[in-house]
């Protein structure tokens, strides 16, 4: 037993000799407390060492040979901080370790050593990052590890089990299992927060990446970037070895996309020298010429590895793809790309790419081609490059549909010249933009050159002395402006950090007409405005005069429009001061302040309405409300931001109709209106119809600070004409219908303008007609299931009515609901029309609840049972009969869904006179 003993290097040479201590020279001078039974070389021994190397406590049995592939050691082993890096040799490959375990083994070299290690590491340091809670059971064998690894790191998870083939440099892997967890960042592989799950499977060669070969398989992978995730089924690299010619290629499949890259490349050059490429061309883009100079100065003469690279790739589920990538984007499945990259002392790279459709953001375009050619010298700025976009047809933001889009750009040297058109549907606008992008050591700058805009039959033509040009944070614009003999639009000035320089925008006699086919906004009127905007970079200001003459919007006169805002240089703020004057009236007025220092209440206006008609809300309420009336008169404070306003106050309407569009209901009401923040909200509103009678509404519009509006209105009504339609309304059922609401239901209105749903449970009154036309069924009536019977026999006429699709209908984005359950009763005609040309059809009063739902996307059902109590069946055929039916009480219809396979058990006769001339 030793306690506090100590050996040191020059103790092992005299004792063992110069090769001995070679083999454990790295522990140089050990302290330890320890039973110790034996030699140098060959002992057995227990206790904690304290060595430079860090804490030990062996149970171990040891003999240590000349040659350190014959040393053995069998026992249990704990290590604290132990620098297993330095004992290896390679401390920037692996740092410090905690474990413990039992080991037994022969030799120390990872060549040749021969391990068996079954224990916990809690602790490894690899490349920086220090990986807890480890458990390996495995062996070591002369470079060969078979077994299996687990760990539950905060960052990394897994479970693993195969063979890592190190011997005679086969560098060899072939490894399965589960990664449970894998973030990225904080362990030095992404820069961004990637995480990983997925089941693995890796069969490959290599620890260098050009001497890779193999195939690497995942399955279920979940991957998440920055809160959005993508799940890959199944994935397959697939990489043979380099062939003869030194060519490899590279295979990519998953139920997502396939792609491929072939060529004689080495993947440590490409790693090297696309960055370097890519930076070369954003050189041109964001520096000046002097970062230029700098960026290239010793490199010339230097020369490049000439090889190239053939890709391709197939998206075949591009949803989530973009979903992860671009979320405000959409491609359609099927987009190819292609091409080749040739890298050396001249880089040149070819890119061709296909798609269906492509959404980038508000931006849409169909049938689209890119095709992209770029080469440059690699110890050179110069570039020359050409690109060709062409697209069959788009929809550019606000823009009406256009088409036959074609970009073209060619580069060369220190500029880009383009040329671009597109034109309309349907009419005759179209557009031609070209010029030129030039690279200065300035920075960069834009002209446009022999480019017109031609809107409604008139020609727009841009100045020709027009310049845009960006150095640094300092964008200058000179001259552009469009002009059509008055008219005129125009931007100047300079957008910087000096607060006192600004941009400025003139509009001119500028005839809102010319929008409608633009932008597929209704206006017309005569727009005169300036608007200069300074100190974009800190506390934004706008300041100008807005006027526009009798502006009309989809032919509804809105009036005069005036708006003004001034800077107030010492309050740091905005003046505003607006108001519309209609026939003579000033309807509206609006004063305050915009602070734009303030991120929260930067406004702090005054809105103040006097007898404004209600009219000019209703180009916002179509497909919805129509024919609005009434006056409202009060006021609004509108304070928040401009992105969010919140406005407070209440207003007076008086006389107030309107009509709900579907139904074709017309609606009166007179009371306030509350403005609440985010919301605008009625507090019992009293209605009335167009007969007088009577109900309540109570609910709202609220805004959520995004651009959406969505409803939530409850209506409580009795014996309110809530429906007054015909066929050409309503093709699938109409009529005029009377109601009363059922407590605690009530006519509801619920959900965004773009997709409301608008429910009832009520019970039906007198006067009430509903028709429900058959006739769209591919068989109706036909002779083969409806059959005359006599008065004695009194069998039942079942019959089906057959199924057909309902008409076709233009599907639009926007969606709207229906939902009612009416309580039919006997005050209440139900007319089932099965051919309205030969009058053929089912009149009936009774009972039942019946369940409509209809959407304006086609979708049309029907549930319930309704009792006849009292009808008629018109029964007629080819013009050859035609005989009334008195249908029995107690006969039914009954509807499960599809409207147009009702079950009809009918019961009904037929009365004749009899002659008696034979009696």
């Amino acid at each position: 037993t030793l306690k506090n003993a100590v050996a040191t290097g020059p103790d092992m040479e005299q004792n063992e000799g110069k090769t001995t201590t070679a083999s454990i020279a790295a522990f140089i001078t050990v302290r330890f407390d320890a039973t110790y039974l034996g030699r140098y070389t060959d002992f057995k021994t227990k206790g904690i060492f304290e060595t430079p190397l860090g804490h030990a406590e062996p149970d171990l049995t040891m003999k240590l040979a000349t040659k350190t592939a014959n040393s053995t050691y069998d026992g249990t082993l704990k290590l604290v901080d132990f620098e297993l890096g330095k004992l290896l040799g390679d401390e920037k490959l692996v740092q410090r370790v905690d474990l413990s375990g039992r080991v037994a083994g022969r030799g120390f070299a990872l060549d040749d050593a021969v391990l068996q290690f079954d224990g916990s590491v809690p602790r490894l340091g690899i490349r920086g990052y220090d990986y807890r809670r480890a458990v390996v059971r495995g062996t070591l064998q002369r470079g060969l590890f078979d077994g299996e690894v687990s760990l539950r790191d905060t960052n990394l998870v897994f479970d693993l089990a195969g063979r890592v083939d190190l011997r005679q440099r086969r560098d060899a892997f072939d490894v399965v299992g589960k990664l449970t967890r894998a973030n990225l960042k904080p362990l030095g592989f992404a820069n961004g927060d990637v995480s990983l799950h997925t089941e693995l499977d890796v069969n490959f060669t290599g620890l260098h990446p050009d001497s890779m070969y193999g195939a690497v398989r995942l399955r279920n992978a979940y991957l998440t970037l920055d809160k959005r995730s993508l799940l890959v089924d199944s994935l397959l690299v697939l990489a043979p070895q380099t062939n003869e010619r030194g060519e490899r290629l590279i295979t990519i499949r998953s139920d997502l996309l396939d792609a491929s890259a072939y060529g004689p490349f080495r993947f440590s050059q490409v790693a090297a020298d696309l960055p370097r490429l890519f930076e070369e061309y954003r050189l041109y883009f964001s520096e000046n010429e002097a970062s230029r100079l700098a960026y290239y100065t010793g490199r010339t003469g230097r020369a490049f590895p000439r090889y190239a690279i053939n890709y391709q790739a197939l998206l075949k589920n591009t949803k989530p793809l973009m979903a992860f990538f671009y979320p405000e984007g959409y491609l359609s499945p099927g987009a190819n790309v292609n091409g080749e990259v040739r890298l050396g002392n001249t880089a040149v790279v070819t890119l061709n790419a296909r798609m269906d459709t492509l959404f980038l953001g508000d931006y849409h375009f169909y049938d689209s081609e890119i095709d992209v050619n770029t080469s440059k010298f690699a110890n050179s700025s110069e570039v020359l490059a050409s690109a060709i976009l062409t697209s069959e047809t788009q929809k550019l933001g606000a823009l009406v549909n256009t088409e036959a889009l074609e970009v073209e750009g060619s580069w060369e040297g220190d500029r880009i010249a383009f040329t671009s058109s597109l034109r309309q549907r349907e009419n005759t606008n179209r557009a031609n933009l070209n010029g030129t992008l030039r690279f200065t050591p300035q920075g960069t700058e834009l002209a446009f050159r022999r480019s017109q805009v031609r809107v409604q039959n008139e020609t727009w033509t841009l100045d020709p002395n027009n310049l845009l040009s960006l150095a640094g944070d300092t964008l200058r614009v000179k001259d552009l402006s469009f002009r059509n003999a008055e008219q005129r639009l125009a931007l100047g000035g300079v957008v910087s950090q000096d607060s006192l320089q600004g941009l400025r925008l003139d509009a001119t006699d500028f005839r809102l007409e010319a929008l409608t086919q633009l932008v597929g906004l209704d206006l017309k009127g005569t727009l005169n405005a300036n608007a200069t905007l300074r100190n974009a970079y800190r506390n934004l200001n706008l300041e100008g005069n807005l006027n526009v003459d009798e502006l009309v919007y989809q032919n509804f006169l809105i009036g005069n429009v005036v708006g003004e805002s001034r800077w107030n240089r010492a309050r740091q703020e905005v003046n505003v001061s607006a108001g519309i004057n209609r026939m003579n009236n000033q309807i509206v007025t609006v004063k305050g302040i915009f602070d734009p220092k303030k991120t929260e209440n930067s406004l702090n206006l005054l809105t103040t309405l006097n007898q404004t008609n209600l009219e000019i809300l209703q180009p916002f309420t179509q497909g919805i409300f129509s024919n609005l009336g009434g006056t409202a008169t009060g006021q609004v404070r509108i304070e928040g931001t401009p992105t969010y306003p919140l406005l407070n106050g209440s207003v007076s309407v008086r006389r107030g109709r309107l009509t709900l569009d579907y139904l074709k209901s017309v609606i009166r009401f007179e009371d306030k209106i509350y403005f609440e923040g985010d919301a605008i909200t009625t507090r019992r509103l009293p209605l009335t119809d167009d007969e007088g009678n009577r109900g309540t509404l109570n609910g709202g519009v609220f805004y959520d600070g995004a651009g959406n509006f969505a409803l939530s209105l409850k209506a409580n009504l009795v014996n309110f004409k809530v429906m007054n339609t015909n066929a050409r309304d309503n093709p699938l059922f109409y009529g005029t219908a009377y109601v009363t609401t059922e407590a605690g239901r009530g006519l509801e209105l619920i959900g965004p303008f773009d997709n409301l749903r608008i429910s009832a449970a009520a019970t039906t009154n007198r006067n009430t007609r509903i028709y429900i036309p058959f006739d769209n069924a591919a068989t109706v009536s036909s002779d083969d299931f409806i059959t005359l019977l006599s008065e004695k026999l009194r069998q039942d006429s079942l019959a089906r009515l057959s199924k057909t699709a309902l008409p076709a209908q233009r599907r639009s984005s926007s969606r709207l609901d229906m939902d009612f359950v009416f309580t039919l009763t006997p005050d209440a005609l139900c007319e089932i029309q099965l051919n309205r040309q030969t009058g053929e059809g089912i009149s009936a009063t009774g009972r039942g609840r019946i369940g409509l739902g209809i959407d304006t996307q086609g979708d049309f059902t029907m549930s319930g049972t309704y009792v006849i109590e009292q009808g008629k069946y018109s029964f007629k055929y080819a013009n050859l009969i035609d005989k009334p039916f008195d249908i029995r009480s107690g006969s039914r219809i009954s509807w499960a869904g599809d409207p147009y396979e009702a079950l009809i058990d009918i019961k009904a006769a037929y009365r004749t006179l009899a002659s008696l001339s034979s009696v």
